[in-house]
């Protein structure tokens, strides 16, 4: 056994993170994001978990809230939580299920590009688009926008 084996099993273990079977679905019951977790519980503070379930019926999700709520946690831990799926190894869930994903796209926040006249919005939807272009049925796509910030 590898130490990174060994290494995944003993994390996995101590955090309770769950081992995946695969499937066509991505579902994820009470998810977290490791390493905001391990920065909450160092100063005596716990992280609230997630549930994500995407299917092949229900593949977009609009997710909204206040500033602070978590949104831009939540997208960030889903991409994590895929790209731990995809290598093997355990993930930080109380139970999951993720499908193949042969593509990763993030994308949260966005800065205007003032010298190539270019603003906040249009940066957004350029990425975007190019995002649209590369995906695919398998890939997985987790995007934040701001809407009506400066």
């Amino acid at each position: 056994m590898t130490d990174k084996s060994v290494a995944l099993i003993c994390r996995g273990s101590i955090l309770s993170y769950w081992g995946i079977p695969f499937s066509r679905s991505f579902h994820v019951i009470n998810g977290r994001h490791p390493t905001v977790e391990v920065g909450l519980l160092s100063s005596g503070r716990m992280f609230t978990p997630n549930t994500v379930s995407l299917s092949p019926d229900s593949q977009l999700h609009v997710i909204t809230g206040p500033n602070m709520a978590g949104k831009s946690t939540l997208l960030r831990q889903t991409a994590l939580i895929a790209i731990l799926a995809q290598s093997g190894s355990f993930v930080p869930a109380g139970y999951a299920e993720v499908g193949v994903v042969d593509r990763l796209f993030s994308r949260i926040g966005a800065k205007d590009d003032l010298f190539r006249d270019r603003s906040t919005f249009m940066v957004e939807m350029q990425e975007t688009a190019d995002i649209l272009k590369k995906a695919t049925q398998r890939s997985l796509v987790s995007q934040s926008t701001s809407v009506g910030e400066n």
